[in-house]
């Protein structure tokens, strides 16, 4: 029974104060109410001692035992002040309990193993490196005794061995000691200087993820930081067949959920559960991309590491934003024009897009393959009807993923040079072709560019009309060219000669009829 007349009960490890026969209080907590000091007690036996910290706090958390005794071990009592604090209590006992109050001779110290002091070298070139202070040996020796600090100089005066006070309990390595002389100099003194740059080591990971980051952004989209994991469901909602390899995705042993069961082998899975989610929550026109690796397994070895190259994916939906006039429907264009910006800014190179009917996540009629110097490097289209079905989104997406790691090597952004501003106009060419309705507009892109006509500035398809009164299963394009050199204004002749080439290779190679 404590002091305050509660009944504890006690465990094996907790520290008490006994006699042969009893326990008489809870060391370092409260004492016991059968020792209690009353109006009766006429001998008190004083017993001053030092307890561990930590033995002191499991007991008084154990217990909800709070007291002035516990609060003070707790935090760790100096055990060289054991027998200095018995004297003074006795002393007090003795001035303040009157004539008939008298200290008994004799003491019991029991100690058997006293802390060994702790010494601590500190160098005097390292006082000064840290402060920036030129302190000398006198003032470092002097500022440390004044707090009690033994301190003993080497033959040479370069490092002072230094004896904490058994108080300071803090003070075991040399920059607390360090610390303990600029207290007492004054921090006044410090020198107010500019740290040191140091040089900042290249960078090993690829600017690459970033630039296509910026890139994206740029354009306005928003990005999606979603996890490494992802769910069967979402995976399965995008129809892999089962020798795609992304179809096989690494499992985790111990999922945080089921939503997080797997590694993600597409970014597209966990991009549709955001658009879903957004438009849930009333949000209808979306606009995200995300640049992360996935994680591919190396074949039937489970030990192997995954494969983990680094993706760019884009999803669009509902209406695509604009600053004036009103707001059109995102489409297959609008991720298509994502892709060639993206291309064109981290390779210099042009992408090319051939028409896919046989991608099992994309709608058979508007679907492609994306490819850079006859590389494929990843895919684009509308999402299949049934995908989205799967994945919970109730309107047309337009999606696009590519593989940076195909697309660039992960290696240096490609260095642009600068060409100065054109000092002479242009001259404008328009050409109309019949051609067959399955001819893509890329036919042209690409033997226009491998005719490289050091002449032409740039070329755009302005119209792609199709209309009944055309011959059936053609369609009209029109095109416009613009030519333009650096040293002089062309003359029509030199125009039209460029351009009649250009034109005569296209009827030549699609074929197509110039209207």
């Amino acid at each position: 029974v404590t002091l305050d007349g509660q009944d504890r009960e006690l465990l094996a490890t907790d520290l008490v104060i006994a006699d042969p026969e009893r326990a008489i209080a809870l060391a370092g907590v409260m004492g016991g109410q059968n020792s209690e000091v009353g109006p009766s007690t006429r001998r008190i036996l004083l017993e001053s001692a030092s307890f561990d910290p930590r033995s002191i706090r499991r007991t008084a958390r154990r217990l909800g035992l709070l007291s002035e005794a516990s609060a003070r071990f707790e935090r760790g009592v100096d055990r060289e002040l054991a027998a200095l604090a018995s004297v003074r209590a006795a002393s007090l006992i003795a001035r303040l309990g009157g004539p008939a109050a008298r200290v008994a001779r004799g003491a019991v110290d029991a100690y058997p193993r006293p802390a060994a002091r702790v010494t601590v070298p500190v160098r005097m070139a390292r006082i000064r490196s840290l402060t920036g202070i030129d302190l000398d040996l006198a003032q470092a020796s002097a500022a440390l005794t004044r707090l009690g600090f033994g301190v003993d100089p080497s033959a040479d005066g370069a490092v002072l061995a230094v004896s904490p006070p058994s108080a300071r309990g803090d003070v075991t390595r040399e920059v607390d000691v360090i610390e303990e002389i600029v207290r007492i100099h004054g921090y006044d003194q410090v020198p107010a200087t500019l740290p040191a740059l140091r040089a900042t080591p290249p960078r090993l990971t690829s600017p690459v993820p970033d630039r296509a980051r910026l890139v994206l952004a740029g354009a306005g989209l928003a990005e999606a930081i979603t996890f490494g994991f992802t769910s069967h469901e979402r995976l399965a909602a995008l129809r892999l067949p089962a020798g795609d390899r992304r179809s096989r995705p690494i499992t985790l042993c111990n999922p945080m959920s089921g939503e997080q069961a797997i590694m993600r082998t597409s970014l597209l899975a966990n991009l549709l559960a955001a658009v879903a989610r957004n438009r849930s929550h009333g949000r209808a026109d979306v606009a995200l991309f995300e640049v992360g690796p996935v994680f591919l397994r190396r074949g039937d070895d489970l030990r192997a590491l995954a494969d983990e190259p680094v993706h760019a994916a884009v999803v669009l939906t509902g209406h695509r934003r604009r600053h004036l006039g009103p707001a059109a429907p995102s489409d297959y264009f609008d991720a298509k024009g994502l892709v060639e910006h993206l291309v064109a800014d981290l390779t210099g190179r042009a992408a090319s897009f051939a028409a896919r009917a046989d991608l099992p996540s994309l709608h058979p009629g508007v679907a492609a393959v994306v490819s850079v110097d006859g590389r494929e490097v990843g895919v684009v289209g509308e999402l299949h009807p049934d995908c989205r079905a799967a994945a919970g989104i109730d309107a047309p997406v337009f999606v696009a993923e590519l593989d940076l790691v195909a697309l660039t090597g992960l290696g240096p952004l490609v260095l642009r040079s600068m060409t100065p501003i054109a000092r002479f106009p242009s001259s404008s060419r328009d050409l109309s072709l019949l051609v067959d309705a399955a001819v893509p507009a890329a036919r042209v892109d690409d033997l226009v560019r491998a005719a490289a006509e050091p002449l032409l500035e740039g070329f755009a398809i302005v119209e792609d009309y199709r209309d009944s009164k055309l011959p059936a299963g053609t369609k009209s394009w029109l095109w416009t060219f613009r030519y333009r050199a650096a040293d002089r204004t062309l003359t029509d002749v030199e125009v039209d000669g460029a351009h009649e080439a250009l034109v005569a290779r296209l009827a030549q190679e699609i074929p197509a009829t110039r209207r």
